[in-house]
């Protein structure tokens, strides 16, 4: 997997997300599609948010306790601020523990996570940018549905 390519992608979804913060509809924070059996849109944000923290904490090689808490919650965030702030130290620490890694490891080091059999970092940044393209598509349609003027132009603005 193409190391340059992977962390563009990786910059324009930090950038994206972002943006989407900029949609946020105050006092929604608890709405579902369906209550009680789908994430309250804070949920929902939490979880995407987090995901690059998450995904640090495993390039790193943290408990897989620490790794379920940041996946699962539950968080501390309660608005758009705290989402941001989220993604930002998520992004940070990703960055660093990339960084961290030579071209060799990046390809072919198995590291371990709680979710299935040891990836390379490479493959855990893939692992990543799709789940939080899966998440942010979860995201786009909450605020959607609450009515907010997300279109396709928003899936693609950095």
């Amino acid at each position: 997997m193409d190391r340059t390519l992977l962390e563009r992608e990786l910059s324009f979804l930090h950038a994206n997300l972002k943006h989407y913060l900029t949609y946020w509809p105050e006092g929604q924070e608890q709405w579902s599609p369906v209550p009680g059996k789908a994430y309250t849109l804070l949920d929902l944000a939490s979880h995407l948010y987090t995901q690059p923290l998450g995904y640090a904490a495993i390039l790193r090689g943290a408990p897989p306790e620490e790794i379920i808490k940041i996946a699962g919650g539950p968080w501390d965030a309660t608005g758009p601020a705290d989402l941001l702030a989220d993604l930002e130290r998520g992004m940070a620490a990703l960055h660093a523990a990339l960084a961290s890694l030579s071209d060799e490891e990046f390809a072919g080091k198995a590291i371990p996570w709680p979710f299935g059999e040891p990836l390379s970092p490479a493959a855990h940044l893939m692992t990543l940018i799709t789940h939080i393209h899966h998440h942010r598509g979860q995201f786009h349609l909450y605020l959607k549905l609450l009515g907010l003027p997300v279109d396709t132009g928003t899936v693609y603005t950095a």
